[in-house]
């Protein structure tokens, strides 16, 4: 990877070298009963798990925690991306190992047949692709990081005009003033000594937001979505809070 340039906000814009490793018999991931059993005592107990059947460079499989009356969302959380370490900087040497996770409304779709429309299935998608991201390419991801969907980034489906992705801690709404959904124990997994495994939210984005964030830095647009109320459940009809910006 190399730096391409400096943003007004300080950032830098980073392109990728290299590609997608082939697709091979990658056996599950190593850790998946300390990840299923995190995931359970702290969210809630998994419903199913879709199953990988042909894996590239990790096997990743994702957890599905169906809605409740108490918390009517669906969490999906990745389980294999941790298998490997990611190539961090040398000062965040103990922020190597990631899971991911996406927060979709209890009314989302997601039986087997709902599932081969990529209007229902997009988000998965968006989950497994930005978890092989960092072992496909040699780099990292980690707080405040953003990527787009292609070079112009193209909306993930015809049904959204959401085209990048904020990687952000699991906080469903950044304005409540009980913003936690989950345990703050859950963000981090203690796997030994060597290895802890930190699990961060996908939040998709509109094109107009990502570049107020490049432009101004994260926590400006951190403001605009407290005033929104923007929560990081996806929400396809949410309002893009730099529109017009």
């Amino acid at each position: 990877m190399k730096k391409k340039e400096i943003l007004k906000s300080g950032a830098p814009i980073i392109t990728h070298s290299g590609g997608p490793k082939q697709f091979d018999g990658v056996a599950p991931s190593v850790d998946s009963d300390s990840i299923s059993d995190h995931v359970t005592k702290h969210i809630g107990p998994i419903a199913s798990v879709f199953h990988e059947i042909v894996s590239r460079g990790v096997h990743l499989d994702v957890n599905w925690i169906a809605p409740t009356p108490s918390r009517p969302i669906h969490v999906l959380v990745t389980m294999g991306m941790s298998d490997l370490p990611m190539n961090v900087p040398k000062e965040l040497k103990d922020d190597a190992y990631m899971e991911l996770l996406v927060v979709l409304p209890g009314n989302w779709p997601l039986t087997k047949d709902a599932l081969k429309d990529e209007q229902n299935y997009w988000p998965i998608r968006l989950l497994k692709d930005m978890a092989r991201l960092p072992h496909d390419y040699n780099t990292w991801l980690g707080f405040g990081h953003t990527v787009p969907n292609g070079d112009p980034p193209v909306p993930y489906s015809s049904n959204t005009s959401f085209c990048c992705a904020l990687i952000h801690p699991p906080i469903l709404l950044f304005g409540n003033p009980d913003p936690v959904p989950f345990p703050l124990d859950f963000f981090k997994l203690r796997i030994d000594a060597s290895k802890t495994i930190r699990f961060f939210t996908v939040l998709p984005m509109y094109a107009e937001e990502v570049a107020f964030k490049l432009d101004n830095g994260l926590d400006p647009l951190m403001d605009l979505y407290d005033q929104h109320n923007v929560t990081s459940m996806i929400d396809i009809h949410r309002p893009n809070v730099c529109a017009g910006k």
